[in-house]
This record gives C-alpha cells, structure tokens and sequence, in this order.
C-alpha cells in the first residue's frame, strides 16, 4: 500500500476569504502531495497573488499559505492507484502549456455549477482528477461533500505552522496591471476556445 495526502487550507488573502464567505464553508483551497512533511505541494491556481484569473498547475510555496489552518488527509492506496496517480501528474509536469487553470468553474462556485472542458481545473476538479485514478469510488462536487467523504481519513487540523513548505518567493512578485490584462486575457481565450471545440 501507498499513502497520497489531500491539504484543505483556509488561505488568508482577501480571494481565499471571499471564496470561503460565498461558499459558506470554512476551507477554499486544496491542494495534493506524495509526500507526509508536505515539503511538495500540488495544486490548479493563480501563478501570482496579483493574477487572480491567470494560472495552472503549480507547485506551492508557503507564502501561498500565510501559516493558513489547515485539514490534512492520509489516504492508503494500493499499487497500481498510486502508479495511476503519478502517470496522472508525470503526464500533467511533462506538458504544462496543455493545462489551464478553470477561471469559468472558478465563478461558477458560489452557484455549485460546473462545466468540464478538457485539461482545465480549478483546485477542486484537480483532487477529483486525482481521486478518479484511485481504487476509491465517492464523488463530489464541492468542498463540503469532499470533507465529508475524506473524514475517516483525517490526520491532522490546524496550523501550517508545524509544516515546511520549499520556498519560491515567485509567486509574490509585483506584476504589473497592464502585464496582467495580457496574460489573463491570453489564458482565458484558450480556455474559451477550448470550450467552444468540446
């Protein structure tokens, strides 16, 4: 058997509160590891704090986390889930310009709406990615339902405090707004073009 970890965090900036608020649920942020010291952490996001409708799969940093509280969840998987899982991730790391981060989900949040468009993901459709390759058999559809299914599985609540994150202070850098304009509008076209092809 081999264990994989799902992180619920409750981040501190204002989107994380917002989200949490219009959501009526205490957590707005998952994330994904392979590793128990959460030393790489896996997640659909915004590249930068300043780029809320730009971003992809990333690898966290803890500056994304602020010493956030947090859910962890151990899961016990067998072999051939886990392998699934890392050909799931290999194949995602090999080829990231194929991959978007879901801005259309994102706002469709508060309304519990979703539209699957291929090789997009918000923070919540990439765990439910990752959970699809696994011997596991529960779906869900937002964070409250996913809680509820991971219970049992539970390990840790708390702060991030006793955790250490690799930093990558990227993801704190100024951009500026007309360099933001650009990138979001980019992104956002190919994730619209890719919607209209489904």
């Amino acid at each position: 058997m081999k264990e994989i970890y799902i992180v619920l965090s409750a981040t501190n900036g204002h989107i994380g509160k917002i989200i949490r608020k219009v959501t009526n649920t205490s957590y707005n942020h998952l994330s994904f590891s392979f590793h128990p010291d959460l030393d790489i952490l896996l997640s659909f996001a915004r590249y930068y704090y300043s780029t809320p409708f730009y971003g992809g799969f990333i690898h966290e940093c803890i500056e994304r986390y602020d010493n956030a509280d947090i859910r962890l969840y151990k899961i016990s998987l067998d072999n051939q889930s886990y392998e699934n899982i890392q050909h799931f991730i290999i194949n995602i790391e090999s080829h990231p310009q194929k991959y978007y981060y879901h801005t259309i989900n994102a706002l469709l949040t508060p309304l519990h709406k979703r539209i699957d468009i291929k090789n997009a993901y918000t923070c919540l459709s990439f765990i439910d990615a990752i959970l699809q390759q696994s011997n596991l058999t529960f779906s869900f559809n937002d964070v409250q339902e996913l809680m509820n299914h991971l219970q049992p599985y539970l390990i840790y609540e708390g702060s991030l405090d006793s955790f250490k994150l690799s930093s990558d202070l990227s993801y704190i850098k100024f951009i500026p707004l007309h360099q933001i304009i650009k990138l979001s509008i980019r992104q956002n076209y190919k994730l619209l073009e890719s919607f209209i092809k489904r």
